[in-house]
């Protein structure tokens, strides 16, 4: 019995090791295409950039219009829970005064950019890393190498900007509607006036509060185009690569992104 408890001890530590190795490894590629990225934004070339503005639209496109639907749905019930839970701990007190409190620490603060997050990367993440691993088989970016186009101003520039700017949007509607869920729960459960719980909510927000959701849909959005291109890069020979890049995708982009908002949080509440 010692030595089965022994041996999944030893298998635990194998597998964290070589986790722990393999994030750190592939950090300093992480880091050459985010400092890529940035080069890139300061330097406006010409060449080829109606395609890239085009793939960018097709990036928008996918990863923000299509999401709408979704993150109504998850906004709006999101808030009313939080608002009927929070209205159930609060009966004995004034509780219609914390409302604005509430949504503002749960949905603006924590869930609204996070929950905005997970969708992109449960839609956008494999799918992208998916797209070019199938690129990278196809011997589709050695063909633009050879032609003189840089792959990774192709490839990456359009899809970190769609992903990004989509997922910025996406936060600040995701906020908007979660907030209108809250108050239209608090309307039913509390009668309470709309003008009321706006006038609280904007009492409680502060400018760091509007300034940290921000930098965190940004560093999300920028964390998950390049992790995800990353992976999609790695694929080189075999198509049963594809599906594992495109889990590696979702995977490091949850670990990068809850980290990154754990740091941010830090920084700027506590």
């Amino acid at each position: 019995m010692t030595d089965f408890f022994i041996s999944i001890y030893r298998l635990f530590k194998t597998f964290f090791t070589k986790r722990i190795f393999s994030i750190f490894n592939s950090f300093e590629d992480v880091r050459y295409l985010f400092f890529f990225s940035v080069k890139s934004f300061f330097k406006r070339e010409e060449k080829g950039s109606s395609i890239i503005n085009k793939i960018i639209k097709n990036q928008i496109y996918f990863t923000g219009v299509q999401s709408f639907f979704l993150v109504s749905v998850v906004s709006l019930m999101l808030g009313a829970v939080v608002v009927v839970q929070s209205v159930t701990q609060l009966s004995k007190i004034n509780a219609e005064a914390y409302i604005g409190k509430i949504l503002l620490l749960v949905i603006v603060r924590e869930l609204g950019p996070i929950f905005t997050a997970l969708i992109v990367i449960g839609r956008s993440a494999s799918a992208i890393a998916t797209e070019i691993g199938n690129m990278s088989i196809a011997k589709e970016i050695e063909a633009l190498d050879s032609l003189g186009v840089d792959p990774l101003r192709y490839i990456l520039i359009p899809r970190l900007w769609g992903v990004t700017v989509s997922l910025v949007l996406l936060t600040v509607y995701f906020n908007v509607i979660g907030i209108s869920g809250g108050f239209l729960a608090a309307k039913l459960t509390l009668s309470s006036s709309f003008s009321v719980l706006f006038n609280n909510l904007m009492n409680t927000i502060t400018s760091i509060d509007v300034v940290v959701a921000f930098l965190k849909s940004l560093g999300f959005g920028i964390i998950i185009a390049i992790i995800s291109v990353y992976e999609g890069f790695k694929v080189r020979i075999s198509l049963t690569e594809v599906p594992q890049a495109a889990t590696k995708a979702v995977v490091n982009s949850l670990l990068y992104s809850f980290f990154f908002n754990s740091i941010l949080t830090v920084l700027f509440y506590i």
